[in-house]
């Protein structure tokens, strides 16, 4: 079973989330800012989405053995790690400028974190 406190922590950062709504117009800033992020909306929408699908418990404890590795393999890597040539946006992206993006990334990085940390969980219990 899947600890109450990272039940918890996963529901608070997908209400947080939801309340900060999705970063457009930072996006658009951004990409004025820098042509070379002029898709980096679709991506960053694309990441989330896949972590808010994965952040439903009762589907991630569904997975059989080798779908939680897959979803293992991929929470390993953080936005900016999947798509490095966003780069230069990373260097950007502040509480000030972007704000609606900084703390939509922040709270997208913790519910990663707190998604590979229940999946690491409910492999070592599968594997006992």
């Amino acid at each position: 079973m899947i600890r109450d406190e990272l039940k918890a922590k996963l529901l608070q950062l997908n209400k947080a989330d939801f309340n900060l709504g999705f970063p457009h117009d930072d996006c658009r800033k951004i990409a004025e800012k820098l042509s070379s992020c002029e898709w980096m909306k679709a991506d960053i929408n694309t990441f989330f989405h896949s972590l808010w699908s994965l952040s439903a418990i009762d589907r991630v404890v569904k997975h059989n053995n080798e779908e939680l590795k897959k979803d293992k393999i991929w929470l390993e890597k953080s936005f900016f790690q999947r798509f490095p040539k966003y780069s230069d946006a990373q260097k950007i992206i502040s509480q000030e400028f972007t704000p609606t993006l900084y703390n939509a990334l922040k709270i997208n990085e913790e519910l990663r974190e707190v998604l590979l940390e229940i999946i690491n969980e409910e492999l070592l219990k599968r594997n006992k």
